[in-house]
């Protein structure tokens, strides 16, 4: 238990040392940006440089498209939109961005004197593994936030306390644990040019071998994207009793904490990776 604290502390203690990695930065930058720009047009969906495109997504769906086009209902069904759109985007590309970090991470850990064209070349050979690696875990997220509320609907309904606990409690239990499972999955293939089936393996071996650690260091990167969900959820309570842009902001603000949770995450599952070797 002590050596697994240790370890838990010192693959967070590493990874600060990153943080003058500039290239990573750049990296993870254009997630940030691409999401910013994403959230943005779902915002401003009626301003001309984002309608040509926002109408036909909106309009995919009639039931929620009236509300989504007036307001407050824009507020109330922000999230989903946003959210819907963001996983849809996300899936071509977040991946590799992620797989680039860790091999930057990796090379500044291990001194290793790979040519730019060499690396570049590698992520390139892995993108689908990366991105279809990236789709599984955020996929799994997706799954659980959509089908768990139908499968304990007749268990929660007309308890506010037990959907209380459900949402606050059980759901985020479940995403950490889903992320700690597959938490080093995408540095594994980026590093080690496996797989995305071998580093599924790989991934829950070490998540087998020592739980403690990979639990916690996913609960450590999730917590405050959690609480921000959490606070999501509430979107009614938000638009009803205090000012319905705040949803917006919230979701902006979860933007800027999914680029330390990516940051963090990359760079404690690649030194937790060499640490093994």
């Amino acid at each position: 238990m002590l050596q697994g604290v240790n370890t838990y502390i010192g693959i967070f203690a590493d990874t600060f040392k990153y943080f003058n990695r500039g290239k990573a930065w750049l990296w993870l930058l254009v997630i940030f940006v691409v999401e910013g720009i994403i959230l943005q047009a779902h915002y401003k969906f009626y301003s001309p440089l984002f309608y040509w495109i926002m109408s036909p997504w909106i309009n995919l769906d009639q039931q929620t498209a009236t509300g989504f086009i007036h307001y407050p209902g824009h507020f109330l069904l922000l999230p989903l939109y946003f959210g819907k759109a963001k996983f849809i985007i996300g899936s071509f590309f977040e991946g590799a961005v992620l797989g680039a970090v860790a091999l930057i991470f990796y090379r500044h850990s291990t001194g290793s004197t790979d040519t730019f064209r060499s690396r570049g070349l590698q992520l390139f050979m892995r993108w689908f593994q990366l991105c279809f690696a990236w789709f599984i875990i955020n996929g799994l997220f997706f799954l659980v936030n959509l089908l768990l509320p139908q499968l304990f609907g007749s268990f929660l309904i007309n308890s506010p306390r037990r959907m209380s606990v459900f949402n606050n409690v059980f759901l985020p239990f479940i995403f950490v644990l889903i992320m700690s499972m597959f938490y080093f999955m995408i540095p594994y293939i980026a590093i080690y040019r496996a797989n995305v089936f071998k580093a599924i393996k790989n991934s829950f071996l070490l998540f087998f071998r020592n739980p403690f650690i990979c639990f916690f260091a996913a609960l450590t990167i999730l917590i405050i994207p959690v609480i921000l969900s959490i606070l999501l959820s509430n979107q009614v309570t938000i638009v009803n009793k205090f000012n319905p842009e705040l949803v917006y902001y919230l979701l902006l603000l979860g933007l800027f904490f999914d680029l330390l949770v990516n940051f963090f995450w990359v760079g404690t599952a690649v030194r937790y990776l060499i640490e093994k070797e």
